[in-house]
């Protein structure tokens, strides 16, 4: 096991003789008192796990935190403070700014900050079979947010119990989806993911549960839905919030027997499939605006996965830009290459709203625009900025020829989400639609 070391700020060395004192005297325990804050950070490169505080000024965390990313440390910071001396206003921006926690000094200080040690112990020394495992499976992090989220994936990976994943558009629920799957008894057998956003509410019955031949008035022939193609594997319905409450009655009947019959059929299939649904919308609001059926939602509950924006897990960037560099230089045959600080720095001043979806769209661009094997700061273009840079208006197109390219940038920024990316640029999916079709006729002339 890796030393877990604790750096203090503190120039009474009263802090460290406390911890000294009173932590469970364990091997890998490693203990560093500084007397100034120059000093601690000359040290950094001993990738702290903790670094405590005996009062600090709020510019001085900040500036830490800022050198703390830059060399792509995760470190968790304790603050210590006599109440007389800190401004309430500079307790909330510590917090804020990612401070695992503010003590003030009182007589509970002892056990609070063992406590805090003690927490951040347990998360730190997660066994290493769960960052291998699901790393190798893409799901790249070891912020504090994802180190929680790696035992519940385990605990899901175990059972066949109902799995829940939320968060936002972009934060890769599809990839925890396929990581339980990968890391099941069911791994031999096929993982069926259902974007419902992707498919016309007429349409999903007939996807979800499949048909005869004779069904209606186009099917030709028989179609096995994606809950038969899941038999024996993982069937991932994505966005389940968008089911018309019609098929939400259907879909709940099937969870209870685990029987599908096929539209336009009265014989009923058994299925023998692990579910799991996700949604970047609070199922619970839904129900209560009447748009989701409650017997349905306590149904699908089960465990429950909320995953983080990339804007609370930022510390995960470095390797999350670095895998998906690597990535796209392997597919294209080309040499690797690596991200100057300036790019990086650039990264972590970015607020991400699409997340880690959006972080691979501008990495893979950076790496069209680099020079050489170098990503550079220039290289760095972000999606809101994109359509106003000087080199996209070089190109002197016409305005239909820019309408199309924005277009196909928020497609591939958004995985081909047509909901998403009508939404976002408040047009009709119709537009979408026309314009994958023009291009699919010019590909096939």
């Amino acid at each position: 096991m890796k030393n877990f070391i604790i750096f203090i700020l503190d120039k009474s060395n009263y802090i460290g003789k406390l911890i000294d004192n009173n932590l469970p005297k364990e091997p890998e325990n490693e203990i560093i008192t500084f007397n100034d804050k120059d000093n601690l950070i000359d040290n950094l490169y001993k990738k702290p796990d903790v670094i405590i505080f005996n009062s600090i000024k709020y510019n001085d965390y900040i500036d830490l935190i800022n050198i703390c990313n830059k060399k792509q440390i995760n470190t968790e910071i304790i603050i210590i403070s006599n109440q007389s001396t800190i401004e309430i206003e500079d307790v909330a921006n510590f917090l804020k700014n990612g401070a695992y926690d503010f003590i003030i000094k009182n007589d509970r200080l002892e056990i609070r900050l063992l406590n805090d040690i003690k927490d951040i112990k347990k998360n730190k020394f997660i066994p290493e079979r769960f960052i291998n495992n699901f790393n190798s499976l893409h799901l790249i992090g070891e912020s504090k947010k994802m180190l929680e989220i790696y035992p519940i994936i385990e605990k899901a990976s175990k059972t066949d119990i109902i799995v829940s994943i939320f968060g936002e558009t972009g934060t890769g629920k599809e990839v925890v989806a396929k990581t339980i799957h990968s890391n099941s008894n069911r791994a031999n057998y096929p993982f069926v993911p259902i974007d419902i956003f992707a498919i016309p509410e007429e349409l999903i019955e007939s996807e979800l549960f499949g048909y005869n031949k004779g069904a209606f008035t186009d099917a030709k022939s028989t179609k096995i839905g994606k809950m038969e193609e899941a038999n024996n594997g993982t069937l991932f319905i994505d966005e389940i919030a968008n089911i018309s409450l019609n098929i939400q009655a259907k879909l709940l009947r099937v969870l209870q027997d685990f029987k599908i019959s096929r539209v336009g059929s009265n014989k009923f299939i058994d299925l023998n499939l692990r579910v799991i649904v996700a949604s970047n919308k609070n199922l619970w609001e839904e129900v209560r605006k009447g748009n989701f059926r409650e017997d349905l939602y306590y149904r699908l509950l089960g465990l429950t996965i909320v995953l983080p924006p990339l804007i609370e897990r930022i510390n995960d960037i470095p390797r999350l830009s670095q895998y998906f560099i690597q990535n796209y230089c392997k597919r294209n045959n080309i040499k690797n290459k690596k991200l100057t600080q300036g790019a990086l720095d650039k990264l972590f001043s970015y607020d991400f709203p699409g997340n880690v979806r959006e972080l691979k769209s501008i990495i893979e661009l950076a790496c069209v625009l680099s020079d050489n094997n170098v990503i550079a700061e220039k290289d760095i273009i972000f999606s809101r900025h994109n359509f106003c840079s000087s080199v996209f208006l070089e190109k002197q197109l016409t305005l239909n020829e820019y309408k199309e390219k924005i277009i196909m940038h928020y497609l591939n920024t958004f995985n081909h989400n047509i909901d998403e990316v009508a939404k976002r640029l408040a047009i009709g999916k119709s537009t979408i639609y026309r314009l994958l079709s023009n291009q699919k006729k010019v590909e096939d002339k």
